[in-house]
């Protein structure tokens, strides 16, 4: 265990139902224990001595998931230092969730719960304990300290506690990582060349992964490939992370492979060999929805090297229409992702790599517009067609491209926008659902965006300072009412027609408050008579109490409905 400190919080999933997975920006606590106790500068430390900014994760995995620290356990092991590019390093950390109950299992009658499978799905790479059998704790011979919780703190139980085993891979598990490199979005990227360049770099580490260490991402997205802040001449300038959702090979290539005539679909060819991947294990539909490929959008495929390249280019094509200055319409552009229908996300994606980007142009910027119909091309012949069979994409082919786009003259210095389609909290972050609570409310008429409706249909809304947000509560009621309400009872007079009406009837009202105490409602009519103007309406206004009125309260209890009266009242 390291400590280590967190001054600035970078990222955080807050949809209630995820990983929530939050990103910090930390330093290491490199302080020691004085002489009274307290935490002292380190005096063998250099008085230079500056702490390296680095980034934590924090996030809870479904227990059935490969932990992501195994990814960089693999990465590091078969990629030597001076190899590694386009790829993090871990500089510590790991499952919490499996410390925590192993912890818990050597000394808690309650690891009884746990069966050898649901064992083999929290704890794959532990063996069973000397004082179990069949994955179930003895109770009369604890093997460490009492663990002080009924139950494991930092991985789930719920479905074992409520005794269904069979659902044990919906359970969590606590993970923190600590990555050495820190970097910024794409979205913040300086111009369209080192966002190009920061792609490049992303696909060669994209390659070292798969290659060398047998490890495939299977989620590129905007949010998983990082501009390092402060680049080297000759080091990175982008690096993929976040791997979550990746897959690797039985055994990392070079290590005891199994020899093989012929590369099968689910292998990876390494020197004439081939390794393999756990079955079924990339038939799962992976990734970010915006950026996934055409092919597993139509159907339920094996996820291949040449899914992920083409998520790569449709993050190209995310950030240029939506931070660029092009020909196409806001409508136009938006409508090259949907959201939510695999059918129409994926014909609008063919549309825009075989007719689209023909008449897309980016003034001024010649050496992006062209990489953009380049790589269309390279995609279409991956998706292939009735008459031509598909020539999947290659780390090379791409790598080609953007090495020969990036060669070219002609870069703008300045070029990258600000998306102005959305507010900023959501301009950047693609496939986040809308939440019409969270947002001002739209205008009775207009069509309401429901639970859990797709972002394509938030980016349509109008923007936030077009949509009026409040309206004033009109009550109608009649008889005699007490005191109570009356002060928060609008005028039982005619609902008013306008919002112009509204305001003339506001600016003829008394302004000076009248005092409150009457036991009696200032607005109740006198016994035998009844008001039928307008003017005695607002007599009784200016007679009622001027106390205030509570936020978001419409009537009190005790108020009625006018007879007659076919629906409730707007409230604020």
């Amino acid at each position: 265990m390291r400590p280590y400190i967190l001054y600035r919080l970078l990222d955080v999933n807050s949809r209630l139902f995820s990983r929530a997975t939050t990103a910090w920006l930390t330093i290491e606590d490199t302080r020691i224990p004085g002489p009274d106790g307290r935490l002292i500068d380190d005096p063998e430390q250099s008085k230079d001595f500056k702490p390296k900014p680095r980034i934590m994760k924090e996030a809870w995995r479904q227990v059935v998931r490969t932990p992501e620290e195994a990814f960089y356990k693999r990465l590091s092991d078969k990629i030597p230092e001076n190899e590694r590019f386009g790829l993090p390093k871990l500089v510590c950390g790991g499952d919490l969730g499996q410390l925590d109950v192993l912890e818990w299992e050597r000394s808690n009658v309650n690891a009884s719960i746990m069966t050898a499978e649901d064992r083999a799905t929290r704890l794959p790479s532990h063996p069973l304990p000397a004082a179990s059998s069949k994955g179930k704790a003895k109770a009369s011979q604890p093997q460490g300290p009492i663990y002080p919780q009924h139950y494991p703190q930092h991985q789930t139980f719920s479905w074992a506690i409520g005794d269904v085993k069979t659902r044990t891979f919906r359970e969590r598990s606590h993970m923190r990582l600590v990555i050495d490199d820190v970097g910024r979005p794409l979205t913040k990227a300086k111009n369209t060349k080192e966002l190009v360049r920061a792609l490049r770099d992303a696909t060669i580490g994209h390659k070292l992964a798969f290659e060398k260490a047998g490890v495939l991402h299977r989620d590129m997205s905007v949010g998983n490939i990082l501009i390092v802040d402060e680049a080297e001449d000759e080091s990175f300038a982008g690096f993929i992370h976040d791997f979550d959702y990746s897959a690797m090979t039985d055994v990392a290539p070079g290590d005891e492979p199994e020899l093989a005539d012929s590369v099968g679909a689910d292998g990876l060819e390494s020197m004439g060999v081939v390794l393999t991947f756990k079955d079924d294990e990339r038939k799962e539909r992976t990734g970010t929805y915006y950026f996934m490929a055409v092919e597993i959008l139509r159907s339920r495929v094996v996820h291949g090297v040449h899914h992920d390249l083409e998520s790569l280019y449709w993050v190209l094509v995310w950030i240029v229409l939506r931070h660029t200055v092009h020909n196409l319409s806001v409508t136009q552009a938006q409508g090259v992702f949907v959201f939510g229908i695999d059918r129409q996300s994926a014909g609008m994606k063919v549309e825009w790599v075989s007719s689209q980007v023909d008449e897309f142009e980016i003034p001024g910027n010649e050496p992006l517009t062209k990489l953009l119909r380049d790589m269309a091309l390279l995609v279409i012949k991956s998706i292939g067609t009735k008459t031509s069979k598909p020539e999947p994409l290659t780390h090379d082919a791409v790598i080609q491209l953007f090495d020969e786009a990036l060669a070219s003259p002609g870069w703008p210095e300045i070029d990258f926008v600000p998306c102005q389609w959305l507010d900023k909290s959501h301009a950047s972050v693609p496939g986040v659902m809308h939440d019409p609570g969270a947002a001002p409310k739209a205008p009775r008429a207009s069509k309401k965006t429901g639970d859990g409706a797709p972002r394509s249909d938030a980016e349509k809304m109008p923007p936030p300072s077009e949509i009026p947000t409040s309206y004033k509560a009109r009550l109608r009621s009649k008889g005699p009412r007490s005191a109570t309400v009356a002060a928060s009872a609008a005028p039982s007079g005619p609902k008013p027609s306008s919002s112009s009406s509204s305001r003339k009837r506001k600016a003829e009202e008394p302004a000076e408050p009248v005092a409150s105490g009457s036991g009696r409602a200032a607005s109740s009519a006198p016994s035998g008579s009844k008001p039928s103007s307008s003017s005695s309406s607002r007599k009784r206004k200016a007679e009622e109490p001027a106390e205030p009125v509570a936020s978001g309260s419409g009537r009190s209890r005790s108020s009625k409905r006018s007879k007659g009266s076919s629906r409730s009242e707007n409230v604020d």
